[in-house]
Order: C-alpha cells, then structure tokens, then sequence
C-alpha cells in the first residue's frame, strides 16, 4: 500500500532498528579494513625509504674522497637539515591542529548518533502507542461497531504521520552517513601525510648522525696526520744538526748529541707523544750504523750454564741505566736551554771462544 507517494510498510517500525544495527557493523567492517590497508601502506613506505637510505649510502662512500671540500658541504647540509627539522615540526603543528579539528567533527558525529538514538526512542515509543491504539481499536471494535469507520479513519491518519516521520529520519540517517564517510576520507589523507612527515623525520636525523660520525672520523684522522707531521720536524731538526757532526764523528764510534731547545721540545714531546732521535753515527769506519734514542723496555737475563767464578757481575761492564727528566734538569746539564749529550761506542778487540 501507499500513502503520500511513499510506500507503507507492513512489519512496523523493528525494520528501522535493524537496518540501524546493520550500520554500525558496516561501520566497523569498514574501519578494520582502513586499519589493515593503513599497515600495508606503511609497510611499502618502510621497503621504500629502505632503498632510498641505501642509494644514499653508496652515495655517500664515493665522496668519501673528497675529504676537505665534503667537510665544508657537510656543515652548510647540516644547517639545511636543521632548517627542514624546523619545517616539519611546523607541519606536524599544523597537523596536530587538523587533527583537533577532526576530534571536533567526531564529536559533532557522536552528537548526532546521540540524536540517532533519541529518534529510535521515540520511534519505539510511537510503536508502543501504535500497538495500543490497535487494542483500543480492537476492544471497541467488538463493543461499538458503528465507530469503526472513524476509528479506521484515525489509524489511517496516524499510520500516514508515523511513516512521513520515518521518511524524514532515514533521509537525515542518510546525510550523517555521507558526511561520515567525507570525514572519515579526510582523517585517511591526515593520517597518510602524518606517515610520510615521521618518515622523512627519521631519515633526515639519520643522515645527519651518521654526517656527525664522519666529521669526528676527519678529526680524528686529521690529528694523527698532525702527530706525524710534528714527528717529521723534529727529524728534520734532527737531519740538520747530523750535517755538522757527520764529518767529525762519522766512523769514530763517538758522538756529541747538542740538543737545543730543551724545554720546548720536552713540551712537544709530552702534547704530541713524539720521541727524539740522536743523529747516525757509526762504531768504526765501516762499521755498524748506530743511532741514540729513548729505551722504555725490561731486559731479562737467564743464566744457563758456565762457571760460576768467571761470571761474577761486573761493576765496569756497561748496563741500561734510567735517568729522569728532573735530574737533567736540576744537576746543572742544561745550560742556556741546550743539553749534550755524548754518546760512545768501546771496541772491544778481546777474542773469545766459546766451546
């Protein structure tokens, strides 16, 4: 049957609540299926930016060559990558306010569900009064029979109003559906540009850690090379005295080390861990080429056999002897910050055979 234009429905108004329950579940259905394509585009994002950083990185080794000048293009990068971190903490500040928004739009959904379910309410109770107009109608069906016609007249009447205000709740279910999926597309392209900005967030600190790491790399290396440089002056130094002395003590087997500058290279010495080396000299004219350095070793002796008598220690024989820094310095051997030291070499010409 029709009434108005539109057709009536003959199973009451628990239609209405069952299409409403069926709904929310496609609401539900619909938000895990968002939540599961939500994973899956993240996890193609994640491979994504995987292969990215690695074409970076191979980038990155084949400038390692150029060491001076991606020293300099590092520190103005970093600056660029400080000023992108700024940039994105402004979008996600937009981001997050988009986001309050979106919180108010749901609220203002929920606000209309709320109206949803008052609707229902009065629609049950329009249900409830309709199945006791019914009962009346019935009873003074049995007992007036000449008020049926008016009676069928005002359920009429009632049935047509009951169905014009269910047509009107189901056209404005109908809009809060389409506003629903609207806002719900929009939370999806928030959600989507919030994944892409924490992405790009940590790759750029990535880069920028791994930057700093090659940085303290170039200094590191750039001390070392320092120490050697220093290390090559001092033997420098060295080479110029061994010009002076090479013509007198060449092969004499006697040397007179003349260090000058005492306390400026004790200095270097201590700052920049270098060692001081005598000129070369030789024991004898072709003879064993010999040069005085520093000796921070232990020598260890073991007797193994031999007569006891004939191995007695021997004051007068040579042995390692430590001389502190302070006793060259107190015991008057530096005169005007210059120290000599002599350096000579006893031949020995006693033969020995040992059987």
């Amino acid at each position: 049957r029709y009434s108005n234009g539109y057709p009536q429905k003959t199973s009451n108004p628990r239609i209405s609540s069952e299409e409403v329950i069926k709904l929310s579940r496609r609401l539900a259905d619909l938000e895990s299926r968002h939540f599961h394509s939500q994973q899956k585009s993240q996890n193609q994002n994640t491979v994504h930016k995987y292969e990215s950083l690695k074409t970076s990185q191979m980038q990155l080794s084949l400038e390692m060559e150029k060491l001076k000048y991606q020293t300099k293009l590092t520190m103005d990068w970093k600056k660029n990558i400080e000023t992108q971190l700024y940039n994105l903490n402004q979008s996600i500040s937009v981001f997050q306010n988009s986001k309050k928004e979106t919180d108010l739009h749901w609220l203002s959904i929920k606000d209309r569900l709320m109206v949803i379910d008052k609707v229902q309410m009065d629609l049950n109770f329009l249900r409830d009064s309709f199945i006791q107009e019914q009962t009346y109608s019935r009873q003074t069906n049995n007992n007036i029979q000449q008020d049926l016609n008016s009676l069928k007249d005002l359920f009429t009447q009632e049935n047509a109003t009951t169905a014009a205000v269910f047509n009107g709740h189901k056209v404005a279910i109908d809009r809060l559906k389409h506003d629903t999926e609207d806002i719900k597309k929009m939370f999806e392209e928030q959600k989507v540009k919030f994944t892409n900005i924490v992405f790009d967030l940590r790759a750029a600190s990535q880069i920028a850690s791994e930057a700093s790491e090659r940085i303290e790399i170039h200094e590191r290396d750039f001390a070392e090379v320092k120490k050697e440089l220093d290390q090559i002056k001092l033997d420098m130094e060295i080479l110029e005295g061994l010009s002076s002395s090479c013509d007198n003590n060449f092969g004499s087997g006697r040397l007179i080390w003349r260090i000058t500058e005492v306390e400026n290279k004790m200095q270097r010495a201590k700052d920049f861990d270098i060692v001081l080396k005598s000129p070369i000299f030789y024991t004898h004219e072709y003879g064993y080429k010999i040069r005085g350095k520093p000796f921070s070793k232990y020598i260890t002796a073991k007797r193994q056999c031999g007569d006891e008598e004939g191995e007695e220690p021997q004051e007068s024989s040579s042995t390692f002897i430590f001389i502190p820094h302070t006793t060259l310095l107190k015991q008057n051997f530096v005169k005007e910050n210059t120290l000599f030291i002599e350096i000579k070499i006893q031949q020995n010409t006693k033969l020995e055979t040992s059987l």
